[in-house]
């Protein structure tokens, strides 16, 4: 789908960061209106040292209108803090990567958003695009190292943000900790158990490893599109031992792995704890095809968390419940989701096998009787066998204008040729099966609202996470204002 000043009013800003508590309410949906004032405002256009072996350090308001050049990797140092108003372009430039210690605090507008890119590339969409040789990868090498945040972050806010083109590897030894020297970079990483990450109405398009690690912390990822991330692996919300938060209706189309993954791995003392509700997941899983992975949903090493009301198209496999490193199914919840596919190929995997014990009632459609399989042996995550070729094309979740059952030039094997949102309509027609069958009635502790006490007075921000709804998918159909709206 990036130094010299002191800091001084915008210390001030990020000391007015409110822990008490502040509930946010669905009713509350004007965040990107928020006013970002000028402070310290960052008049130079070019960022960075070209060729320096170390960051250099920043701290101010990048201004609306103005196109910001990064020719090496820059910084904000611990106790500092960006912020960026709307409209700001950054061309980021030689791999370079933004690196936070501080505060990084980037406040798009819908109609105005901020963008960070290489802005040299330009994405292809074409539907004739070979596969693997699409500039979103830049044949596996990405062409910018992302935003790297240190365990120092505190926090990272990203609202009506484009980050474009990232994962090039890291040109200096250890830009922040868990990283190192010619690593591939994650698109973003964030790294506090006590800080808060909150990625809101944002966009993320080509990467080549996890578009978004949040290696521990509290987290809000709300209403995204993300778009061909990963090469030939890497998950899109890769969340480990420590994170906890909520994942809900995000777009996740033409993923190398899973759209959203939580994983207890880290030995973290915070058990990793996800809320997924009303995503949608299209025609991911199909560049990493790799024994044991998933594509879409998955829950693996002891996470906890809840699933609800996902919407899964001809993903390569179904909703995955790891059977070793076994998921904490004592405290994992999900029913009301929705699952459709083109192929035998994939109907057959709605359930992935082997080495999973998703329960049956995963999914509202298919209803279990339909799928064949009648059995699951907990024990040891083997199925029986099944025929699942009468479910192909099947529940049909009525897209307003995406083309179901898919014309793939080769089955299931160039489904990059769709990886294009703004050429289709993920929303849902009024007869869709989709409608009306999802649930709000989530067990208790869900939505978790991890970041709901951040507030920042003079910035007018606080997180807007959306509540559940009765449909299925990121693009409710009875109350889209709850919904992505990109």
């Amino acid at each position: 789908m990036k130094k010299l000043f002191l800091l001084t009013g915008i210390i001030a800003i990020v000391a007015g960061l409110s822990l008490s508590s502040c509930k946010k309410t669905i009713e509350n949906h004007n965040i990107s209106q928020a006013y970002v004032p000028p402070v310290n405002g960052i008049t130079s256009l070019t960022l960075g040292v070209k060729g320096s072996a170390s960051p250099t350090a920043y701290s101010g308001t990048l201004l609306t209108g103005n196109t910001y050049t990064v020719v090496g990797d820059i910084e904000v140092e611990k106790g500092d803090t960006i912020v960026v108003q709307p409209g700001v372009t950054i061309c980021v430039t030689d791999t370079s990567c933004i690196v936070v210690k501080g505060v990084f605090i980037s406040l798009g507008t819908q109609s105005n958003p901020v963008i960070m890119t290489d802005c040299a590339v330009t994405a292809n969409n074409s539907l004739t695009e070979p596969e693997l040789s699409d500039p979103a990868w830049n044949g596996g090498n990405g062409w910018w190292s992302g935003i790297q945040c240190d365990t120092s972050c505190t926090l990272l806010v990203l609202k009506w943000t484009q980050i474009w083109f990232t994962g090039a590897p890291f040109h200096r030894t250890e830009p922040v900790n868990g990283t190192k020297d010619n690593g591939t970079s994650y698109g973003i990483l964030f790294q506090n158990t006590n800080g808060n990450f909150i990625m809101e109405d944002c966009k993320m398009y080509g990467g080549i490893d996890d578009a978004v690690r949040v290696q521990t912390g509290h987290f809000d990822i709300m209403r995204n599109v993300f778009e061909k991330m990963g090469y030939q692996g890497g998950d899109c919300n890769n969340v480990k031992s420590g994170g906890v938060g909520d994942c809900a209706y995000n777009l996740y189309i033409g993923e190398a792995t899973n759209g959203s993954k939580a994983s207890n791995k880290g030995g973290n003392p915070v058990q990793c704890n996800m809320c997924m509700y009303n995503n949608t997941y299209v025609n991911c899983g199909w560049r990493n095809q790799s024994a044991g992975t998933g594509s879409d949903i998955d829950y693996e090493q002891g996470a906890e968390g809840a699933a609800y009301n996902n919407l899964i198209v001809n993903c390569r496999v179904g909703f995955r419940v790891v059977y070793s490193p076994v998921a904490d199914t004592l405290h994992l919840y999900y029913s009301n989701n929705f699952i459709y596919g083109d192929s035998v190929v994939v109907t057959s995997q709605f359930y992935p096998n082997p080495g999973n014990i998703t329960k049956l009632d995963a999914y509202i459609a298919p209803i279990p009787t339909e799928t064949g399989y009648t059995y699951i042996n907990t024990g040891s995550g083997t199925y029986n066998a099944s025929d699942a070729s009468a479910l192909c094309g099947e529940n049909n979740p009525q897209f307003v204008g995406f083309p179901l059952p898919e014309n793939y030039s080769v089955p299931l094997l160039n489904v990059n040729n769709y990886e294009a949102p703004n050429s289709f309509n993920f929303r849902l027609n009024s007869g869709s099966p989709c409608v009306g069958t999802g649930t709000t009635s989530f067990p208790s502790g869900y939505p978790i609202n991890a970041c709901a006490s951040v507030y920042i007075p003079k910035l007018g921000f606080r997180p807007d996470e959306s509540a559940p709804c009765n449909d299925i998918g990121c693009y409710p159909y009875s109350n889209p204002a709850v919904g992505n709206q990109q």
